[in-house]
């Protein structure tokens, strides 16, 4: 039996490039989504007549006019009526038509017969309908996967392209030659006419629309937004950005609000990281955060905190409220109410401190006044350090003059410094001064007292051996003791002593042979007391024992006498 047949292709629904919108209104979009199948009409003969009757026919699809490889699985139709030739079936193969070519190969049978099928030659190639032809250049919602290079979504006229949902703009995409505008969100968002590379991301709300007024300016979101400057020239604050929040300003070229609210960044690259009412002004000028501080010098810096300012070159408020870095370098680390207004003037924290002095620097502490350049103030409260290289620490410690320290306790009084170069101290309960961790070694000045005391305590000494007082005191004797003065002090100002060097070479004492410990000089001096002492009693003793032989001789001359006299009066008397 031969076969031949003829083959008239009809779709009726799109193969290559599935889109429902390449429809528009008609009547398929009103039947349902559109699924993979089609109708397939051909005509049969039979012998070289045309076929009538049930005939079997198996439809198998194939990349390839011959040979290649099956596409999908192989649809047979049994019992298919044919009448003058002419079929119809309809085949699914699934989801196979990707826009690359398709070839039919047919298989048939009479329809009461059980036994092999004839293949028909050649392949049928299935081509596209017109409209399924134009439907190649639309993107299904499930995505393509026959995207050439050089495809694109996209207009290909110099107009705007809209992006709706639930029939309201959700994008809108402004072409340009050099950068096109994108402005999402409200509606309302806009982009000033001539301005290119403009990006609004979203936000946006009605009397809150974000707008965009320079090249290249960013709003990421956020209501009531400016990125620009609105003087009419696109030019003058370009590369502007604001992140979010809301009714912020970002208004010269390259500035930066992240967000918050009202916030504004007017300075050249200046920046505002967020918070409210923050104000950037100078160039490179930052606030991180907070409200209401103020940046105003050149590469300036507000980390944040409330209603602080800095207003000159490189001044630095880390934080706090009302605080103040108006010098250039000056820095306000926090606190309240503080002030550095001299040039590299430092604050770092406190309440009401003020620093006028160049270099100056209060570490903390109430109400302190450093006014001298390189003065110091670590702390405390109601200290002055008013000249230069000055420190004055406690409460109401006053260095006046250059290079005066002043330390005090927290007794309410005041304790000056009107000498240049001098260190004053109040300590009302015991000054120490300890050489040694453990306490073993060191002096005292005790309370009320006016003199050192050197620590003597047998329990951090050792090593002990007796002195020889009588070597001490030969040696002690060859020692010069002579008067003098020292050459740093006024010739009238006269010391009287040993000099160092004779000193250690007639004792050994001491850490070397420049210094004479007050300890080893007291020692020396009584060990010699000691020892004049020992010699002191045994003159004594001497001098009684002397005293006692005078004092017997004396009796006996007293006795030798009064027998003279005696023997005088006798003979005389015998006379």
């Amino acid at each position: 039996m031969k076969f031949v047949s003829r083959h008239i292709l009809f779709i009726w629904v799109l193969l290559l490039v599935g889109s429902a919108t390449l429809w528009g209104v008609s009547h398929v979009l009103a039947q349902g989504p559109i699924g993979t199948s089609f109708t397939y009409q051909g005509q049969l003969k039979d012998g070289g007549l045309l076929a009538n009757g049930p005939y079997d026919f198996q439809f198998s699809l194939y990349d390839a006019a011959s040979g290649g490889s099956q596409v999908g699985s192989t649809l047979t139709r049994d019992d298919v009526g044919v009448t003058d030739g002419l079929f119809t079936v309809e085949l699914d193969f699934g989801d196979v038509f990707d826009g690359n070519e398709r070839w039919l190969e047919i298989a048939v049978r009479p329809g009461d017969s059980t036994g092999a099928y004839t293949t028909l030659a050649p392949r049928q190639q299935l081509t596209a309908a017109p409209y399924a032809l134009h439907a190649r250049r639309f993107w299904k919602l499930g995505g393509n996967s026959n995207v050439g290079a050089g495809d694109y979504l996209g207009t290909s006229a110099n107009q705007s392209l809209e992006f709706r949902v639930n029939n309201q703009r959700a994008l809108l995409l402004i072409p340009n030659a050099t950068s096109p505008n994108i402005i999402g969100g409200y509606s309302g968002n806009s982009v000033t006419d001539g301005v290119y590379g403009a990006v609004i991301s979203g936000g946006g709300e009605e009397d809150n629309a974000n707008q965009v007024y320079d090249n290249y300016g960013i709003i990421s979101g956020g209501g009531g937004n400016r990125a620009g400057s609105d003087d009419n020239d696109v030019t003058t604050a370009r590369y502007a950005a604001v992140g979010g929040g809301r009714h912020n300003t970002a208004s010269d070229s390259y500035a930066i609000v992240g967000g918050g609210h009202y916030n504004t960044a007017s300075g050249l690259s200046a920046i505002v990281g967020g918070g409210g009412h923050n104000t950037a002004s100078g160039g490179y000028a930052t606030v991180g955060g907070g409200h209401y501080n103020t940046v105003s010098g050149l590469e300036a810096t507000v980390s944040g905190g409330y209603s602080n300012s800095a207003s000159t070159y490189w001044a630095t408020v880390g934080g706090g409220e009302h605080n103040r870095a108006t010098g250039e370098d000056a820095t306000v680390g926090g606190g309240n109410s503080n002030t550095a207004s001299g040039r590299s003037a430092t604050v770092s924290g406190g309440g009401y401190n003020e620093v006028s002095g160049n270099y100056a620097f209060v570490g903390g502490g109430y109400n302190n006044i450093v006014s001298g350049d390189y003065a110091t103030v670590p702390g405390g409260s109601e200290n002055v350090a008013q000249g230069d290289y000055s420190f004055a620490a406690g409460r109401r410690a006053r260095a006046y003059n250059a290079g005066c320290f002043v330390l005090t306790d927290s007794v309410d009084a005041y304790e000056d410094c009107v000498n240049d170069n001098r260190f004053v101290f109040r300590v009302t309960n015991a000054f120490y001064i300890w050489t040694k961790a453990d306490h073993s070694a060191g002096v005292l000045l005790p309370t009320g007292g006016s003199a050192w005391s050197s620590l003597s305590d047998r329990n951090v000494k050792e090593n002990f051996q007796p002195v020889d007082g009588e070597d001490l005191l030969a040696r002690l004797a060859r020692v010069p003791i002579l008067t003098w003065n020292y050459k740093a002090q006024d010739p009238s100002i006269r010391h009287m002593g040993p000099m160092a060097q004779d000193f250690y070479a007639a004792f050994g004492l001491g850490e070397d042979d420049r210094h004479i410990s007050t300890i080893d000089a007291d020692g020396v001096a009584l060990a010699a007391i000691q020892a004049l002492y020992q010699q002191n009693r045994q003159l004594r003793a001497e001098n009684d024992e002397l005293k006692a032989r005078v004092n017997d001789l004396e009796a006996r001359l007293a006795a030798l006498e009064a027998a003279i006299t005696a023997m005088q009066e006798n003979a005389e008397g015998g006379d």
